[in-house]
């Protein structure tokens, strides 16, 4: 992928995509092995309560160096939410945040106001701004 964003370890790797008139558009991306992180940081979890508070801020800097790195090639997310965060397992027993499910990401240059509106996010996690006032996303709204 000569994207930007091909080697930046905290999203998900895309691959490619194909569009077929009979199945759609398929993605090919990387795979992550672990889990979820609302599942990793559920009740009873057996991840959570083995991480320290060192190894929990670690994971939150990987989700805002993913959504960093997507900033500066002007894409926003519009979607983010722990459902859409991955944890990988390393080599070292650490954890790696991927962001991931960028369905409803854009090119924040080519935005027009009829395209927010029409691709829409998880409304329990819009920016205030998104949500009330039905403004078009910025980088700003993940913050």
């Amino acid at each position: 992928m000569s994207h930007p964003l091909a080697h930046e370890t905290n999203l998900v790797t895309v691959y490619g995509c194909l569009c077929s008139p009979h199945h759609g558009i398929s993605i090919s991306m990387e795979y992550v092995s672990k889990s979820l992180l609302t599942a990793a940081f559920a009740n009873n979890s057996t991840i959570a309560s083995n991480l320290s508070i060192r190894e929990r801020l670690h994971i939150a800097l990987g989700m805002t160096k993913g959504l960093n790195e997507m900033h500066l090639v002007q894409l926003t997310h519009r979607d983010f939410k722990p459902e859409n965060v991955l944890l990988s397992r390393l080599f070292n027993g650490n954890y790696m945040p991927k962001v991931a499910d960028f369905g409803v990401s854009f090119q924040l240059i080519i935005t027009s106001a009829k395209l927010a509106k029409k691709s829409r996010d998880t409304a329990d996690y819009d920016a205030p701004e998104v949500a009330v006032d039905n403004k078009i996303p910025s980088v700003n709204s993940h913050i």
